[in-house]
């Protein structure tokens, strides 16, 4: 082999270490929970939904690579939702639910050790949640359809592993460690449509477990598993409407608090490019 053979031949191998791809139908678990104080109920879901996601990365050094993701909900299951009073569990009302999920991931990865790596980026995510067909006994509603959005931007940072590069593997494992703070919050509800709740505070936690097997050359299999934790405080805000020329009326509009627990589990496809 001449050296400008083994040069060409080196510098393709280069080439494909240089991205990777990923791909997969995931089957995610997602617990609701909501915990009023204003009017003091409490409600807690278990949705399944499927979901798609895609991402790349992109080696930038050899310490140093850009991971994105997107994650998006195929079709939403319709579930029944119960809202229940917070001090003696009693049944206040029913309702159907969509919960719905799209995601974007930004990650920037910096090597520590040979297997570690320290990781810290970006993520914006649309939670949507519709209601529909409302009963209670107790009051008559105005309303057979509430959507209800909320959009983040979460700071995330922790530690990432695996056990090699792609395409040098037979097997490869990996997963990752992070926590995030939220950096900006707003929800809206079409109940209260001149209404913003702004900068919720809270938490998440990420973490997620990988193992895939070589098929070829430039291309793995295997399973996903993924749990995500996120924690919100309650935003409340003061409406005071005219009610005569001598009164007007204070109303405490609630966010309520609220935790979202996520299992994911998938089938995924790696390739190098």
């Amino acid at each position: 082999m001449s050296h400008s053979a083994f040069a060409f031949k080196l510098n393709a191998a280069e080439k494909l270490e240089k991205f990777s791809f990923f791909s997969a139908i995931n089957v995610e678990r997602i617990e609701y929970q909501e915990l009023a104080n204003v009017l003091p109920v409490q409600s807690k879901t278990v949705i399944y939904n499927p979901i798609m996601r895609n991402g790349g990365v992109h080696k930038l050094s050899d310490t140093q690579l850009l991971m994105i993701e997107s994650i998006s909900t195929i079709y939403p299951s319709r579930v029944d939702e119960q809202w229940r009073l917070s001090n003696n569990n009693l049944l206040f009302q029913e309702n159907s639910m969509t919960y719905t999920l799209n995601t974007k991931r930004i990650y920037y990865y910096q090597q520590m050790l040979s297997r570690l790596k320290w990781v810290a980026g970006l993520e914006y995510s649309l939670h949507t949640f519709k209601r529909f067909d409302p009963t209670s006994q107790y009051i008559d509603f105005d309303w057979q359809l509430i959507e209800e959005t909320k959009a983040e931007i979460i700071l995330n940072s922790g530690f990432d592993f695996d056990s090699g590069r792609l395409t040098h593997n037979d097997w490869r494992y990996y997963g990752h460690l992070l926590f995030g703070i939220p950096a900006f919050t707003r929800a809206e509800n079409t109940q209260y449509t001149d209404l913003f709740f702004d900068n919720a505070r809270g938490y998440s936690i990420h973490s997620n477990f990988g193992i895939s097997k070589k098929l070829t050359h430039k291309v793995h299999a295997g399973f996903l598993l993924e749990w995500d934790y996120l924690y919100r405080d309650a935003v409340e805000l003061t409406v005071v409407e005219p009610f005569n020329d001598e009164f007007d009326i204070t109303t405490v509009v609630e966010y309520p608090k609220h935790t979202t627990q996520i299992i994911r589990l998938g089938f995924n496809v790696h390739w190098a490019l």
